[in-house]
């Protein structure tokens, strides 16, 4: 669901601190998901898989992007693909500014090992946004829950590398690079989250 803050004087910026315990009517939530959540509803409002969340300006327009990791509910093997939801304004055709839309295919589904990057299925239950090759920009990371005799590039954490602009100032989206993180053993498996990979304990992700 998508809700929209609006507070008692009109405004739709929020705040918390002294004095507003009390009172209770200083903020409202407006369900607005049919307007400003444009995906299929099997990835978007009807989701029902578990997901995790990351957040972040990923293509450094002024907003706030949405990166979604979903699987199969619990500790089981069901692989999904993920989703990637770009924050769109007026200027980009939409009535409204703030509509989420899906461009995974659009911008998340590069990859160099042959695969559709975000469209793999994968068994993916942590995802972190971080500048992973120092360049500013923001790049994702994912962690799995189960992958054991599965092919690396789905058995392994991944990240996809932002790819920036174009010299025209187009962004570019992700790309799934393999080579980022390293064969690891299985005696190492289990400390392979994102916690971990933010700390840079796993060797090859560039820190």
């Amino acid at each position: 669901m998508v809700s929209t803050a609006h507070g008692g004087d009109g405004s739709t910026a929020s705040r918390a601190g002294p004095g507003l315990a009390g009172n209770t009517n200083w903020v409202q939530f407006a369900d607005e998901t049919d307007t400003r959540l444009v995906a299929d509803p099997a990835v978007g409002a009807d989701d029902v898989q578990e997901k995790d969340y990351a957040w972040g300006d990923v293509d450094q327009d002024g907003d706030i992007d949405l990166v979604v990791v979903r699987k199969q509910i619990g500790s089981t093997a069901g692989r999904r693909p993920n989703v990637l939801f770009m924050n769109e304004w007026i200027a980009e055709g939409h009535a409204i500014n703030g509509v989420l839309v899906d461009r995974t295919e659009q911008y998340a589904s590069d990859a160099d090992d042959g695969g559709l990057g975000f469209l793999d299925e994968t068994n993916d239950r942590d995802v972190a946004l971080v500048d992973v090759n120092g360049d500013g920009w923001l790049d994702i990371v994912t962690a799995v829950a189960h992958g054991q005799g599965l092919p690396k590039t789905i058995s392994h954490p991944r990240v996809y590398i932002n790819k920036a602009n174009d010299e025209m100032g187009d962004w570019l989206g992700f790309r799934y690079e393999e080579a980022r993180i390293p064969p690891i053993r299985r005696s190492q498996y289990r400390q392979a989250d994102c916690a971990e990979l933010r700390r840079g304990r796993i060797r090859g992700c560039d820190r």
